[in-house]
């Protein structure tokens, strides 16, 4: 018996060694590194929480039926800081398309982005993203969630005037020719774009004067799919978001704002979040493509766009006080000359309930002041005289019918104001 207890002994204290022999290699490696705090990368984190504070935590935290009870985020990663930069992680990027988030994605060492070879290097961990249907941000501190995961602490979400965004979408996704393994997608992927973009239009401003005109203002549409409408009732579809025909005109601002306060309420709760314990409800950090790079120095110390690994991208000029978005320029001074006043009265009415939503999402950027926000507003009132600085109901907008899909279908959904359970 007594040798029993001395050899119990003497292995508990030989544990204990070693733990403390790997928490110290451990710490030594991660000094190391540039974070003011513990930023643990997946391996890294794997390891401590199965190795060292799982077996831990399941001693300190064992029921009476011997159950682990892990209620407790373990403390190492309970503050998230880089030296480099003033939010805290983890990070979600909320890419909406044609707002820079590409470019920012790759600012970020995310790679799902084509960064033609000016990642940053090395990525930064506990960076998620939620781009098109991947949402890998909720993943990320759930009820679900394995020891040691902390929620979300910060959501990037890079917003751009909503006249040239959808501008943006139509010359960027018109020419694209959809390639996928499955030919029979990659066949209705075509046949999709090809009811808008070849049938109908080829041009932008035709489908504003020809499209979107005030006859269709108040209308009822009476087609459910878009092979049944006209090539206005089209139009009227595609700028609204209300059918799908390509990418980042079904994904828009409505899509995204609405996910966000479905799948991530913390963001618009004023109380903590019960599960989350202690942690405070993470900050919005808008990010203005018009201001970018003003934006984004207030934010990082590092330059968003740095010529790393096979070099950097022609189309960006990057000086030490901003960078340059010479095309982003170019397409915004076209859209913004040669345009009939019809033409901004057809897109500002078209346009008004994402603007709605995008004085939202600036409304609730923790990172800009009374200043920037009218800077941003502005910029609107300079192209749609009507928008005041307060969000507005939109009079005069054709309502289309709901689609009916399944209900496994229907769950998914997340504008579920378009659908009905068949």
């Amino acid at each position: 018996m007594g040798r029993s207890r001395l050899l119990s002994s003497s292995t508990g204290a030989n544990h204990l060694v070693v733990l403390l022999v790997i928490l110290t290699c451990w710490g030594f490696h991660r000094l190391r590194t540039p974070y003011t705090a513990i930023l643990l990368d997946s391996d890294d984190k794997r390891y401590i929480d199965e190795k060292i504070f799982a077996p831990i935590e399941k001693r300190i935290y064992n029921d009476a039926n011997g159950t682990a009870r892990l209620d407790h985020p373990s403390p190492v990663t309970s503050s998230l800081r880089h030296s480099n930069f003033s939010f805290d992680f983890p990070v979600c990027l909320v890419h909406i398309g044609k707002a820079a988030g590409s470019s920012l994605s790759c600012g970020l060492g995310l790679m799902y982005a084509d960064c033609e070879g000016m990642p940053r290097d090395p990525p930064l961990p506990n960076t998620f993203y939620f781009h098109l249907k991947k949402d890998t941000c909720r993943q990320v501190g759930s009820p679900k969630a394995k020891l040691n995961s902390v929620p979300v602490s910060t959501y990037l979400v890079p917003i751009r005037n909503p006249l040239t965004r959808i501008q943006s979408w139509f010359q960027f996704e018109k020419d694209i020719i959809p390639v996928r393994r499955n030919k029979r997608e990659e066949n209705h992927f075509k046949w999709k774009r090809g009811m808008l973009f070849v049938e109908c239009y080829d041009d932008f401003v035709d489908l504003v004067l020809e499209g979107l005109t005030p006859q269709w203002w108040n209308a009822t549409i009476s087609a459910e799919q878009p092979v049944n409408m006209t090539c206005p009732e089209r139009a009227w579809a595609a700028v609204l978001g209300v059918r799908e025909f390509s990418y980042h005109e079904w994904y828009n601002y409505e899509y995204y704002w609405t996910a966000l306060q479905s799948h991530h309420s913390r963001l618009f709760d004023n109380t903590n979040n019960s599960h989350h314990g202690t942690f405070r409800n993470p900050s919005l950090v808008v990010l203005r493509t018009e201001h970018l790079s003003e934006d984004w120095s207030t934010i990082s110390k590092e330059e968003l766009f740095r010529p790393v690994n096979q070099g950097s991208r022609k189309e960006f000029q990057s000086t030490k006080n901003s960078t340059v978005f010479s095309r982003r320029t170019a397409t915004e001074k076209v859209l913004g000359r040669e345009r009939s006043s019809q033409f901004w009265r057809n897109l500002c009415h078209a346009m008004c309930p994402e603007i709605q939503v995008y004085k939202q999402i600036l409304n609730h950027g923790s990172n800009l002041d009374t200043e920037q926000m009218e800077t941003s507003l502005q910029e609107l009132r300079e192209l749609c005289p009507d928008e005041s600085d307060s969000t507005r109901h939109c009079t005069g907008i054709p309502q289309f019918p709901q689609m009916h899909v399944p209900r496994r279908q229907y769950k998914t959904e997340v504008k579920k104001r378009l659908f009905s359970v068949a």
